[in-house]
């Protein structure tokens, strides 16, 4: 039973060989060391984040001032920011880290509005307050045509309220 399994077994990796399938022209491989790791404790926790607009290209559709609840914690190599007021959640992409500044994106659809919304904020943590700014380049669709796009810069001030438990 044994044999007859390992045959079956090396006929398929033959077979796989033999149609390209896997081999190194055919695959691109990727490697490099996870920025999560580099990302202080600091950055973890749940934070008051108040939000003042720098530049609103239409000050009828976005805020120009607003107060949130951001609540970041890491689960292994994912960071996820969550609000518990609005319920929202999202994984982050930590783009850069320099010492206590971090820089994160994420993006985000409406299949209702048509619209993509890509935030890139950067933080400067000093223990249990950050400043920084956000970007937010909001695209809005009509069958498939971008037919707006609007950049929001607003400057950033957080007040950390509770830390959160890293799950490593």
């Amino acid at each position: 039973m044994k044999q007859n399994f390992l045959f079956i077994v090396l006929i398929i990796v033959m077979f796989i060989m033999q149609s390209g399938v896997g081999t190194v022209a055919n695959t691109v491989l990727q490697g490099g060391v996870s920025k999560v790791e580099e990302v202080p404790d600091d950055f973890y926790g749940t934070w008051v984040v108040t939000a003042r607009e720098i530049s609103n290209p239409d000050h009828d559709l976005y805020a120009s001032t607003s107060i949130d609840v951001w609540t970041l914690c890491r689960y292994g190599d994912i960071i996820v920011l969550s609000n518990p007021v609005s319920g929202a959640s999202a994984t982050i992409t930590i783009d850069d880290v320099q010492g206590k500044t971090i820089s994160f994106s994420r993006t985000s659809t409406s299949n209702e509005d048509g619209e993509i919304g890509h935030e890139t904020p950067t933080l400067t943590i000093q223990e249990n307050t950050f400043d920084g700014m956000d970007k937010i380049v909001i695209k809005k669709y009509r069958n498939n045509q971008l037919f707006r796009e609007d950049t929001i810069t607003y400057g950033l001030k957080g007040k950390k309220v509770a830390s959160c438990n890293l799950f490593r």
